[in-house]
């Protein structure tokens, strides 16, 4: 499988760079301070999580760095560009919470379509009108070969969810922005996806930015841990997991990984204001 223009556009720099952000939301009442002067650097090819109290501003900056929402103040950058002109470039493909299929599409077709609307790559190399061994290639990886042609009401939440990943990986933007997108997802089926997306990730050595409320999720994909406070969020700790790769589910049980997890659960306790327990 093709993973040209994976690793991003030649130079260097971070991926994603985030200096003094702040984001404010205007009420009635007067404006919310959301983000509190946020930085943090993402490397090239890395993948960080983000972890924090439910409703500290998570998916808010995940919207910022993806050019959907202008911050109050500070700057981002995303290969070095504003995240508009990085969004205009193709720089990055977002994952949401629900997969968002088109219902009257099959499988191959739901994949394909990011590749047929962004005819123009990341790099600003116009790509083919279809990409045919890439995308069943993918569709193969995710484990639905034999759905292929199938509707989506004809999947299950998981397989649609895999349909997704997919979709996004076979726009080949070296950065994926990732929004809790395995949450609404049983136990067994969320650790099969965690699998999937380290795979994938390792295959085409992307960028993933991953907001997450799991601390056992974060620990076992990410190579760093950015963990925010209570609202306006600030930065209450960056851990980086000692955990090695690849990682497979033999992991979770180990000694080792419980650490981790006892870690940043103690991080997150703490930025969320509440006791640490001896």
């Amino acid at each position: 499988m093709s993973d040209a223009g994976a690793a991003g556009p030649a130079g260097a720099g971070p991926a994603i760079s985030i200096h003094g952000l702040v984001h404010r939301f205007a009420t009635r009442s007067g404006p919310i301070d959301v983000l509190a002067g946020l930085d943090v650097e993402v490397e090239r090819a890395e993948l960080v999580c983000l972890l924090g109290p439910s409703g500290c501003g998570k998916s808010t900056l995940l919207r910022i760095v993806g050019g959907l929402l202008e911050p109050s103040e500070g700057t981002v950058r995303v290969h070095g560009l504003a995240p508009a002109a990085a969004r205009a470039a193709k720089h990055f493909g977002l994952v949401p919470q629900t997969p968002a299929l088109l219902p009257w599409r099959s499988v191959r077709q739901n994949v394909s379509l990011l590749q047929r609307v962004n005819r123009r790559g990341a790099v600003g190399v116009e790509a083919p009108a279809a990409l045919p061994a890439e995308v069943n290639d993918l569709i193969e990886a995710v484990g639905l070969g034999d759905f292929a042609n199938a509707l989506p009401a004809a999947l299950s939440g998981g397989m649609q969810q895999r349909v997704s990943l997919a979709r996004a990986f076979a726009l080949t933007a070296p950065v994926k922005l990732m929004d809790e997108p395995f949450s609404a997802l049983d136990e067994l089926t969320r650790s099969d996806m965690q699998l999937l997306l380290l795979r994938l990730w390792a295959l085409h050595r992307t960028t993933v930015l991953f907001v997450t409320h799991s601390v056992p999720e974060a620990v076992f994909l990410a190579d760093r841990v950015v963990v925010l406070s209570s609202r306006p969020a600030r930065i209450a700790t960056v851990h980086r997991v000692s955990l090695g790769r690849p990682r497979d589910r033999d992991l979770v049980d180990s000694e080792a990984f419980a650490y981790e997890v006892r870690e940043v659960r103690a991080a997150l306790r703490i930025a969320a204001g509440r006791r640490v327990s001896p």
